[in-house]
């Protein structure tokens, strides 16, 4: 399995250069599984700064889901690991993570599962957690380049 953040979705949904990637996981017979918190992520982004109907979101989530995209609520393991990952690793300047991105990174660490993700941020803070990153081309193309 691969857990998916917000942009691999939303980069899949918006025709975005990790739409290839996304597709092929969304396609092969490895499920994969997303944080509901980032379900909420994904709404909120389509919606306020592209525009789209929420009508259209939720059919184009349904659609996830019958794929065979797993959502998931977070646990009050996972809340506590995303709440630590934030806490430890969060820096306005050099590692501006978001808390929703930190319950990807919590359901990857606690399922064993690599997390999908253009985020430098995200991928920063995945390699220092010892987590396994699935790297995708960012909005222009570019890889995530974690800095440690």
């Amino acid at each position: 399995m691969t857990v998916l953040d917000a942009f691999a979705v939303i980069a899949f949904l918006r025709d975005e250069p990790a739409r290839d990637d996304v597709e092929k996981l969304l396609r092969s017979d490895d499920t994969c599984r997303m944080s509901t918190i980032n379900v909420a992520e994904l709404v909120n982004v389509l919606h306020r700064s592209s525009k789209v109907d929420l009508d259209v979101i939720d059919r184009q989530i349904q659609i996830l889901e019958l794929s065979g995209v797993i959502f998931e609520a977070p646990s009050t393991e996972i809340g506590l690991l995303a709440g630590r990952l934030r806490a430890i690793h969060y820096d306005r300047n050099d590692c501006a993570i978001s808390l929703a991105d930190c319950f990807a990174l919590a359901l990857a660490i606690t399922t064993q599962e690599p997390l999908a993700t253009a985020d430098t941020a995200l991928a920063t803070v995945t390699i220092a957690a010892g987590g396994q990153l699935m790297g995708l081309p960012n909005s222009a193309g570019k890889m995530p380049q974690p800095r440690l």
